[in-house]
């Protein structure tokens, strides 16, 4: 069975952030969206970009995922990410080695550290972490 791993991610603007800033966001563990009171979901491009060092992997295989802003982005605050199956509605593997000066983690969905979002408002232009593959997952 083909399994593609979606990485869900929800980004805030630097002008925008004004709530949050210690990444407790857990009510948006399901939709990924932000709730910040006076403030709509951004529906244009998004000036960031994920990318991870591989595609496939095999259970228990670890994945560096690096949160980028564009080239001609702003650095950003507030972060929000996630794994999932493609089409999935749940969260899939973990996060490991978390910085918790930059990072905070999240147990979504009944799942240790399946989510990160940011700990603090600093503003940043590059993010990286590292996801674990469960241990029962099909290889991809």
């Amino acid at each position: 069975m083909h399994v593609e791993i979606l990485l869900l991610l929800c980004l805030c603007c630097v002008r925008r952030v004004t709530a949050y800033s210690n990444g407790r966001v857990e009510d948006s563990c399901q939709s990924m969206t932000p709730n910040h009171t006076g403030f709509e979901s951004q529906i244009s491009s998004s000036p960031y970009k994920v990318s991870v060092n591989s595609t496939t992997f095999t259970p228990g295989q670890t994945i560096t995922v690096t949160l980028q802003a564009a080239e001609n982005a702003s650095e950003f605050q507030g972060f929000m990410l996630q794994a999932r199956e493609v089409d999935g509605k749940t969260a899939v593997g973990h996060f490991t080695s978390i910085n918790i000066n930059q990072s905070r983690a999240l147990n979504c969905f009944n799942i240790e550290n399946s989510t990160l979002s940011q700990a603090s408002a600093d503003k940043k232009s590059q993010y990286e972490a590292t996801w674990e593959a469960p241990a029962n997952s099909s290889s991809v």
